[in-house]
């Protein structure tokens, strides 16, 4: 699972904050880093805090097909991330050109309406139950009860009609609007 925090809701209160991210993360969960380039954006929060994603605001992606300077800052938002061995989501991708420019920039993932509208609370459970029921060993899926509790399970893809698809980093991630948001990669 990957949480989603903005920096500004964690420079509120820097040691409560950093004590509810190691919980987090001993329990498990990924961080990401929402809305980056934004607000109170610093470098030493970046080390501080020690997250696992960086997620570029929609309002630069907008800008990567026609914008030099948009362009300049994300590929040094990546080069950043990425000499940290962290992640990189761009947020707000609408269309075919602005996704191939964050891959030729090697973003790792992206999220938008160009891969699927987000989901509703329900939706997002089911499928939330669905992607557990999936990672359960064989002899354990079935419709019925299982260590999560009732589930129905199937074969293939946690999107419907949605493959998944490779990353730029040779991962495979659902396509977006799959479990919990989880971002999609790039088309082939």
């Amino acid at each position: 699972m990957e949480l989603e925090v903005t920096e500004t809701a964690l420079v509120q209160d820097l040691h409560s904050a950093q004590q509810a991210l190691d919980m987090l993360r001993r329990a498990g969960a990924r961080i990401a880093l929402d809305d980056f380039g934004t607000g109170a954006s610093s470098l030493h929060h970046l080390r501080e805090f020690k997250v696992d994603t960086l997620k570029i605001e929609r309002g630069f992606v907008a800008s990567v097909v026609h914008d030099a300077g948009a362009t300049a800052l994300i590929r040094g938002v990546i080069g950043l991330a990425h000499g940290l061995g962290l992640a990189v989501t761009a947020e707000g991708v609408e269309r075919p050109e602005q996704a191939a420019a964050l891959l030729t920039l090697q973003c790792d993932q992206a999220q938008g309406y160009h891969y699927g509208a987000a989901l509703g609370d329900d939706e997002a459970a089911a499928l939330a139950r669905q992607a557990a029921a999936d990672r359960l060993p064989r002899d354990q899926r079935s419709t019925g009860t299982a260590a999560s509790g009732s589930v129905r399970t199937t074969t293939g893809s946690s999107c419907p009609g949605k493959p998944a698809l490779p990353s730029s980093r040779g991962r495979a991630l659902a396509p977006a609007g799959s479990a919990a948001h989880q971002p999609t990669a790039w088309p082939s």
